[in-house]
């Protein structure tokens, strides 16, 4: 889950390296492609956003990563980002004993 602030440019910016650094962490894990997101935060201050929702959803479709915009003062939709990656795992886990169930018989 990568996290930035609409509100301070420098948090965006920074997304870059800390997404690449989070893909080199699964890769060296060797647990196939993980589950990602970009959450947009403080999105109920729209008066003093430096970084616009197209930008942040160009930049999470070149990262394969799932686009979420967040309001936690709010409490908007804080809970969706979260919600989606426990969906996504239980689909993956689902998957996987399908695969081992299919092996066994």
């Amino acid at each position: 889950m990568a996290v930035y602030d609409v509100t301070n440019r420098a948090s965006f910016e920074a997304l870059g390296a800390w997404v690449t650094e989070g893909l080199k962490h699964c890769a060296a894990k060797g647990k196939g492609e993980p589950v990602g997101v970009l959450v947009a935060t403080k999105t109920d201050q729209a008066d003093f956003a430096q970084v616009t929702a197209q930008e942040a959803l160009e930049f999470a479709h070149a990262h394969s990563l799932a686009f979420f915009e967040t309001a936690a003062a709010t409490g908007r939709d804080v809970d969706v980002p979260f919600n989606f990656i426990a969906a996504k795992f239980q689909e993956q886990y689902d998957k996987k004993i399908k695969e081992i169930q299919e092996n066994i018989v």
